[in-house]
């Protein structure tokens, strides 16, 4: 009885995970390739502009925006953002690669490898950011470095 249980919650919860795949890539088909391309192009500006060329003056925040990395707050405002981009830590960025972009309605999730002057092997990104009529508003950023 215990394995015809356990077969059952577990096919439940296959079907909940393909319904669920199947309504974000429905949403996103419907979201359209021009509503996709700014909100990937909005987040862009950040890697570029503010992480790699260390332009944040560039960088399309909102004066709202927040920023957290690792589950703690850098950043409360787009002012303070832009401020902290201008930081010592971040002037060691040399590049990104491998980007890798998920878009649902107005947020989009992107996995990249961050490439730092003093590392031999990049730092694994995944960066989350919700954007609003162009300006970023929310930036959540998870980080693991092999």
């Amino acid at each position: 009885m215990i394995d015809n249980t356990f077969s059952v919650i577990c096919k439940r919860i296959l079907l909940l995970m393909a319904f669920t795949a199947s309504s974000v890539w429905a949403s996103s088909a419907l979201a359209g390739d021009h509503e996709r391309s700014a909100i990937v192009e909005a987040a862009r500006k950040y890697l570029i502009h503010g992480l790699v060329e260390h332009r944040p003056e560039l960088v399309p925040l909102a004066g709202n925006a927040w920023r957290v990395e690792q589950g703690e707050n850098t950043g409360s405002s787009g002012a303070e953002i832009k401020q902290r981009l201008l930081g010592e830590e971040y002037q060691v960025i040399t590049g990104i690669s491998n980007e890798r972009w998920l878009v649902d309605g107005n947020e989009a999730v992107v996995f990249y490898d961050l490439h730092v002057s003093s590392l031999d092997a990049p730092v694994l990104i995944a960066e989350r950011f919700k954007v609003i009529d162009g300006l970023i508003e929310e930036i959540e950023a998870l980080i693991y470095q092999p």
